[in-house]
């Protein structure tokens, strides 16, 4: 079996959000560093994707907005919280 690397990057981009760029407190920004990571398909050097190059600072902004969500998240209702699992479930399937 014959896998196209770099179409099946591009599916996957589709669902990751924008390239080189880090989800932190529902907003995509660049790391604070600025650096990404390149990859390529080893087999023919074909680019494939920039992931941005998170550090201490965008891990710290990312742990500050968790803490803030999963309090909001344990303040919901048991039920309310089961619906929204379930949704999320449903969008996997």
């Amino acid at each position: 079996m014959t896998v196209d690397v770099v179409a099946a990057a591009a599916r996957a981009t589709r669902n990751i959000g924008p390239a080189g760029r880090l989800l932190i407190d529902g907003e995509w920004s660049a790391a604070a560093s600025g650096m990404t990571l390149t990859t390529a398909d080893p087999g023919s050097g074909t680019h494939l994707l920039n992931f941005a190059l998170g550090g201490p600072t965008d891990v710290d902004a990312a742990v500050a907005s968790a803490r803030t969500a999963l309090s909001a998240w344990r303040n919901q209702p048991p039920l309310d919280r089961a619906k929204v699992m379930w949704r999320l479930a449903d969008s996997i399937e």
